[in-house]
């Protein structure tokens, strides 16, 4: 009995560190989508002002022409 009771109690260990480390894992794979995420609409952000500025250029050079 008693060398049941001990593997009872490293198998409830075992399940709180699994647990301990399933939450953990969970935490940092909600921090790492959220930066990327943020990283995302970074890179849109910048894309549109990239976007904006080449039309503002085109429309200019097309005037240009035109005269």
């Amino acid at each position: 009995m008693g060398m049941a009771a001990g593997f009872s109690i490293a198998l409830l260990a075992f399940y709180v560190v699994l647990i301990i480390g399933s939450i953990t894992a969970m935490v940092f794979m909600v921090i790492a989508i959220w930066k990327a995420m943020r990283a995302h609409e970074s890179i849109a952000d910048s894309m549109k002002s990239i976007a904006e500025t080449l039309q503002a250029q085109a429309r200019a050079t097309d005037k240009k022409e035109e005269f």
